[in-house]
């Protein structure tokens, strides 16, 4: 298979196709609105606030689509929160109510987009009936604590002569939490854009991605994982593999890249090492354009931030990553890895640590990477220490380069032989929440 992922083959088409995207992952920033997709325009609100983006990493369908990947930017979603009605002195119509309180809280100099009136079930401390409250539509989650205060501390309505005065409900819950649970969507999950409902972005694209799009939220198509939304589509998973030491001057990384679901069985494969031998010789089954020697590690790891920016892989996995990629490289390799709670993020990509996973699904004596070898494989890994690999690095650095393939190859069998693509994504699908959530909080996401 190409080491690089195709481009995406219509986006030459006017108007542009419609999409059927299936979502990895997930991410939320804040940015000036969009010209044409955001909340604001639509309201007639002229505030120069930065709201809300929601970002869906995925995989395109693959009828006449290939295996392009896809970066959806969500626009138009919008923080808001809920609030008991003023207590008026007789009946009153919604359209008062609103009018009331949209100019009581501009009085404070509160930017709010939208107040509409709505039912809601008071769940804690419940009440069984519904009763009339205001929905208070922000530009983002500062307002949100704006009006929490004043609605604390009381705002008078001039109009009516009243002092409204009420503890909001929903101002601790967080935009990406709401936006998602609105959505209805986690990983796993299918979405549809129309033909022409959306902006392909050409200009500061965010990502390395075959397509890179701009969307209203009101023009996604959410569809539950049900009959054919079941399907998983063929995904790009990359294994790496990094052996190194805590001492500068031994590095080696090794990566294989396979189309999972796809059929294809020769996978590509890639080797980059810290070595001054400049005829150093490819590994067995790389490529000599994906082999690379290096005489500085900032050139290595410039090399492979590039590659795997070309390679665009939907997941990325590998063993003890937090340890291996963050512990003891980490004065190396932080310029393309950001560290988070629980390991390595790639940028979109949804990265599995098969040493986590482990631990956290069977009880075994040993869990290091030749434990897990002998035991789902039934195969002899040798295990190397530091000096070795440091002696090694100096006598056959190419040693180092086929036993970084050697163990990223050992990392694929294990990923697959359990089927751990499948089983996170069907607890994405049942808990509702996004695969990286699950790598950081566990089975807990479930209770919370």
């Amino acid at each position: 298979m190409p080491w690089v992922r195709p481009a995406f083959p219509g986006a030459k088409q006017t108007p542009p196709p419609a999409l059927c995207a299936f979502v990895m992952s997930a991410d939320m920033h804040t940015r000036k609105p969009h010209p044409e997709f955001n909340g604001l325009k639509e309201q007639g609100c002229n505030f120069n606030f930065s709201c809300p983006v929601v970002d869906l990493w995925g995989v395109l369908r693959a009828d006449g689509q290939g295996t392009c990947s896809i970066l959806i930017h969500v626009h138009g979603l919008l923080p808001y929160l809920f609030a008991r009605i003023p207590t008026y002195r007789g009946p009153v119509t919604d359209d008062v109510i609103v009018q009331d309180c949209f100019a009581a809280l501009k009085a404070r100099s509160i930017a709010v987009v939208k107040l509409e009136v709505v039912e809601r079930t008071v769940v804690y401390p419940f009440h069984p009936e519904a009763e009339k409250m205001v929905r208070i539509t922000v530009p983002n989650k500062q307002t949100v604590e704006a009006v929490e205060k004043s609605l604390s501390s009381g705002v008078k309505i001039e109009s009516a002569g009243l002092l409204w005065k009420t503890e909001p409900f929903e101002t601790n819950v967080d935009n990406q939490t709401r936006f998602f649970c609105d959505l209805d969507l986690s990983s796993g999950r299918w979405v549809e854009i129309p033909r022409g409902a959306y902006q392909v972005v050409t200009h500061q694209k965010a990502g390395s991605t075959s397509l890179e799009v701009d969307v209203h939220h009101r023009q996604l198509t959410v569809h539950k994982p049900e009959g054919d939304w079941q399907l998983i589509p063929s995904l790009r998973i990359l294994s790496l593999h990094i052996v190194s030491t805590p001492a500068r001057g031994t590095l080696a990384v090794g990566a294989i890249l396979r189309n999972f679901g796809s059929g294809e069985e020769e996978d590509a494969k890639a080797c980059w090492v810290l070595s001054d031998q400049k005829d150093l010789e490819p590994p067995p089954g790389v490529e000599a354009h994906l082999f690379g020697a290096f005489t500085s590690e900032s050139a290595l790891l410039s090399n492979l931030e590039k590659s795997i920016g070309n390679a665009d892989p939907d997941i990325i996995i590998s063993y003890d990553m937090h340890s291996t990629l963050l512990d003891r490289t980490k004065f190396r390799a932080s310029r393309i890895l950001h560290s988070g709670q629980s390991g390595a993020k790639f940028g979109g990509r949804v990265s599995f640590d098969i040493l986590k996973l482990e631990k956290a699904s069977d009880k075994l004596s040993l869990y290091s990477l030749s434990a897990l070898t002998q035991h789902y494989l039934k195969e002899s890994r040798i295990e190397v220490n530091c000096a070795t690999l440091e002696r090694e690095a100096k006598r056959r650095p190419g040693i180092l380069a086929k036993w970084s393939l050697r163990d990223a190859n050992f990392t694929l069998r294990i990923f697959e032989r359990n089927q751990m693509l499948s089983g996170q994504i069907e607890m994405s699908r049942v808990t509702g929440v996004f695969i990286n959530t699950l790598m950081d909080r566990g089975q807990s996401v479930k209770v919370a």
